[in-house]
Parts: C-alpha cells; structure tokens; sequence
C-alpha cells in the first residue's frame, strides 16, 4: 500500500486539491470541525485521491489499447499499479 501511494502521490495529491477546493467554494470547512471529523475527512481524501488514481490510469490504458494513443507505437504503457520497472527508455 505504501508504494503504491508513493508511486501515486502527484495523483492523490491533485485528488486532494481538487475535492478539497470544491467543498470550500460551498461553504464548507470539515478540517476546522471536532477531531473525529478531522480524521475522517483526511481518511475520505485519501480513499478518493486513491480512486481518482486507480480511475484515470484505467481510463488511459483502454485509450491505449483502442487504438487512439498519440504515439507511433502503441505499446502497453506501465500502468501505477505495476510501476515504471520494465518501461522502454
């Protein structure tokens, strides 16, 4: 799990940004509530963040394999989930 979410952290941060801004453009604060709330939420941003990961490396691996990438080649891209080892240089 920890080298997954290091792989993935500039996905699970942007993650972060993103929902975390959305619910401040609403109104709403859950880092300013009680402790239990606190940790809920950070717990809610990583699951998401974690997810909006998983989501887009598999959104852009079936763009891949279509067909549609922009490369010349369209050879199978290192996905998160099994890291860069073995990528073409």
């Amino acid at each position: 799990m920890l080298a997954f979410c290091g792989r993935a952290s500039w996905g699970i941060y942007m993650g972060h940004v993103l929902v975390h801004e959305i619910l401040h453009l609403a109104g709403v604060a859950p880092e300013t509530g009680p402790d239990v709330l606190r940790v809920a939420y950070a717990m809610f941003l990583l699951a998401l963040g974690i997810v909006l990961v998983l989501g887009i490396d598999r959104m852009r691996r079936s763009l891949v394999r279509g067909g549609t990438s922009l490369g010349a080649r369209a050879k199978r891209p290192p996905t998160i989930a099994r890291g860069l080892r073995g990528s073409p240089t």
